[in-house]
């Protein structure tokens, strides 16, 4: 039985530590859809500034929307 819940706890761990580094990637690559954004986009289609949050938001949708992959794989 301790087997099993040391096996359980390790699995839990693991997931919890996948998942906040997973929350902290998405968190540091908010900050170039930010950056980018408030600089082309205010000046080329006269659009509004974002936030930081609304950086993040819109690096999610977008991962959402193209399924997050990019594959690199051409077979020709």
């Amino acid at each position: 039985m301790n087997r099993f819940l040391d096996s359980c706890l390790t699995t839990i761990l693991g997931c919890l530590a996948a998942l906040l580094i997973g929350l902290a990637l998405s968190l540091v690559f908010a900050w170039p859809v930010q950056f980018l954004w408030n600089w082309l986009l205010p000046k080329l289609f006269n659009l509004p500034e974002i936030t930081f949050l609304q950086a993040w938001g819109l690096e999610i949708l977008c991962g959402m929307l193209l399924g997050g992959r990019i594959s690199y794989n051409h077979k020709h």
